[in-house]
């Protein structure tokens, strides 16, 4: 209710105080004032496990062995639908409140997946509680709407509903808010999507394990010390900037100086007489700087507490560049990361399984929905029978093609039987053809999670260094693999370069052989004339082989 200065902060949270507001007459506890200056220390913890998690190029691998048709798959669906991101939005959901929803579709052929706030989610039944399956999910929240009543704009509150079940995702007409009532909830059969699939696209994510439904946030059991740091830091924040206004000191008569009045400024002169004299009153910086001391040392606590490393750029450049100095600094939070790897990864394993059981299902059989009554909205009614109508809709799938080079078949004329084309080299013709990706046979989803820090430049240079000592000299990499690795690090497109590699080498080759012909030739018959002429052209003995020349790597 009072801001830092004691005022009483009128209207909503968040709503700065008036201009006018007065200092409560009475002392108000530091606890019951909001802070001026919060440190926001739940923020930083959760951004920097999001950031371990799925940051820069640590996001995981989706693999599925033996099965290349539903690894394209599930790989080109993970990234139509932006499920990186998505991912990124749900870990900082999960790490703040404990849990997080994640549900997918295919909307109009188009994979989608959506992260909902567990504070708005209501789990009413489970498929297996111990593994935390749901079968049924309600998302309830109100909002408003902001309307015009011809003076002025005011805000109407409203229901929101939405439940995923085995049989669908049903999405419920906004019902108006109305205050000691209950609201009437009634399907929007438009927006709503009776799949029939069995399955409910909806995964429960707990961020921490525990026995409860919901899983804990990355700050648990840190509540009283931000607290106590939002405190202290607002503290010291308005002990600096009221020291950067002094107090004016006056050692004269009070009546003396409520006739004078006084006048501060430098065009202005300050006239105390002989026994006065005026000076600032000005706070010493011992006490700012005891109160930063404090805070940082308090700051250290919550995040040790927390397993939590935000390192300071100069204690990581004196820890050294190798990777093996960096992973032992973030040890303590690389334990916990690991929890959160295998806690986030449950959740997109199942729903890429789900999604791609779904599309094989779809293909063998048709989708069955009600047909929409477009006077009343709800679905249209069989006046015999009295059950909803029902038809048969097409599933089809909005994925980019796929594109391979296959052979072109042509006609042979004499035999009528399609042949492969080949060119002036005898090798075949290829052309581009566009596949509609589709799931094959499935198998067991893999993630591979990427190290949380690869090895850096000197890391590499020691191996190599090593490796070169161990084996004597002899080379243990291959071109195309150093190729590869060199390529990445450029940022270049590694299969351009070996395209390249390969075209210099052969250049290099065809070069070679030009200038030194193979040796062991002879020529038959003698020289006639004079001048060295032979008679016959040079022929090579037929049991003689052919010298090849030493291969050229570039």
């Amino acid at each position: 209710m009072y801001d830092f200065d004691g005022r009483v902060v009128a209207g909503p949270r968040g709503i700065q105080p008036l201009i006018s507001a007065e200092k409560s007459p009475i002392y108000i506890p530091l606890k019951m004032r909001r802070p001026a200056a919060p440190v926001r220390m739940g923020k930083i913890i959760v951004d920097s496990f999001t950031n371990i998690l799925f940051g820069e190029n640590r996001f995981p691998t989706i693999k599925i062995e033996g099965d290349e048709l539903s690894q394209d798959f599930a790989q080109t669906i993970a990234r139509i639908g932006r499920l990186p991101m998505q991912m990124i939005r749900a870990r900082n959901l999960g790490g703040s409140t404990g849990s997080v929803g994640l549900s997918w579709c295919f909307h109009q052929g188009v994979p989608r997946f959506e992260v909902h706030n567990s504070k708005n989610l209501y789990i009413h039944s489970w498929v297996d509680r111990v593994l935390m399956t749901p079968k049924h999910v309600t998302e309830v929240y109100m909002f408003y709407k902001v309307k015009w009543d011809g003076k002025q704009f005011n805000k109407s509150y409203y229901w929101f509903r939405r439940d995923w079940t085995p049989d669908g995702d049903f999405i419920f007409k906004d019902v108006l808010y109305e205050k000691d009532k209950d609201p009437y909830w009634e399907i929007d059969e438009e927006r709503s999507n009776r799949h029939g699939d069995g399955i409910v696209h909806f995964e429960w994510i707990q961020n921490l394990p525990t026995d409860e439904i919901d899983g804990l946030p990355d700050y648990e059991g840190l509540f009283d010390q931000f607290d106590q740091l939002d405190i202290l830091n607002s503290v010291v924040t308005r002990g600096a900037i009221l020291n950067l206004d002094p107090t004016l000191k006056l050692k004269m008569d009070p009546e003396q100086i409520s006739r004078m009045g006084i006048r501060k400024g430098s065009d202005n002169a300050l006239i105390v007489g002989l026994n006065g004299d005026a000076s600032y009153l000005e706070l010493t910086g011992g006490s700012i700087t005891a109160g930063n001391e404090l805070l940082a040392a308090m700051r250290r606590t919550i995040l040790e507490t927390a397993q939590c490393i935000v390192p300071d750029p100069s204690e990581v450049a004196a820890q050294g560049v190798s990777s093996v100095a960096i992973k032992t600094m973030y040890a303590p939070m690389l334990s916990k990361a690991d929890i959160l790897r295998e806690q986030y990864a449950q959740g997109i394993t199942r729903v890429l399984e789900n999604m791609i059981a779904v599309v094989k299902a779809k293909q063998s059989a048709p989708t069955v929905r009600p047909v929409i009554d477009p006077s009343t909205g709800g679905p249209a009614m069989d006046e015999a029978t009295g059950q909803p109508l029902l038809e048969e809709v097409q599933f089809t799938l909005s994925l980019p093609a796929k594109i391979e080079m296959r052979p072109k078949l042509i006609l042979d004329p004499e035999s009528g039987i399609e042949v492969v084309e080949a060119d002036d080299k005898g090798a075949p013709v290829l052309l581009p053809v566009r596949i509609q990706r589709m799931p094959g046979e499935g198998g067991e989803i893999l993630l591979t999670w990427p190290p949380y820090f690869a090895p850096t430049y000197t890391d590499q240079s020691t191996i190599i260094t090593a490796m070169q000592t161990a084996t004597g000299g002899k080379p243990f990499l291959s071109v195309e693999t150093a190729t590869d690795i060199v390529s990445s690090a450029l940022g270049v497109d590694p299969a351009a370069e070996k395209k390249r590699v390969e075209v210099e080498g052969k250049e290099a080759a065809d070069t070679s052989a030009a200038m030194f012909p193979p040796a062991g030739g002879g020529f038959q018959g003698g020289f006639g004339g004079t001048g060295g002429a032979p008679d016959t052209p040079n022929a090579a003995p037929t049991d003689v082989p052919e010298a090849v020349s030493p291969p050229i790597e570039g």
